[in-house]
């Protein structure tokens, strides 16, 4: 019974190495803030060493260095853990479940973030646009690589109004 819970681990592992590797790959583009125009890819996920399926990814402008965007703890609304200097760009993503609003950070914004996640694991951040709060996602993981993905109970029109919002200043 052991064995068959440790092989189910190492799949479940593998599956969200090879999501987080979509992701991170759907963001890499250059497509600059600017930019209108959305390229569409289809990539091929392993989620296990039997199962190969298709995803399609369309990746759409990215804002780099953003002005109105911060990242406040939960329960102090005044303490800003990531300041707008501190993210490389926000963008899109077209995911199969729908849009995710992924957020890239710069090297002293990822720093600081992997060290605040780690130590806060199940707690709420306010991920705040133009001084207002859009969206109190909880923290799962500690996050080390950088790349924020805000998911929510958000239509597609919905994520593209927030990015919208962002892109306003």
């Amino acid at each position: 019974m052991a064995k068959g819970v440790l092989e189910l681990k190492k799949y479940l592992i593998l599956a969200v190495v090879t999501l987080l590797a979509v992701l991170l790959s759907a963001c890499s583009g250059n497509v600059k803030s600017n930019d209108t125009s959305a390229e569409n890819t289809t990539t091929q996920v392993s989620t296990s060493v039997y199962e190969t399926v298709q995803t399609s990814n369309a990746e759409l402008p990215k804002i780099y260095n953003p002005t109105n965007v911060e990242i406040r703890d939960n329960e102090d609304e005044n303490k800003v853990i990531i300041e707008s200097s501190q993210i490389e760009y926000v963008c899109l993503l077209d995911d199969i479940n729908g849009m995710v609003l992924n957020m890239k950070l710069t090297a002293d914004g990822t720093d600081k973030f992997a060290d605040y996640t780690k130590n806060n694991i199940g707690s709420a951040v306010r991920f705040v646009i133009n001084g207002k709060t859009v969206s109190n996602p909880y923290i799962n993981v500690e996050i080390i690589d950088g790349n924020i993905n805000f998911t929510g109970d958000y239509t597609n029109e919905e994520y593209a109004a927030i990015f919208r919002e962002i892109k306003s200043k």
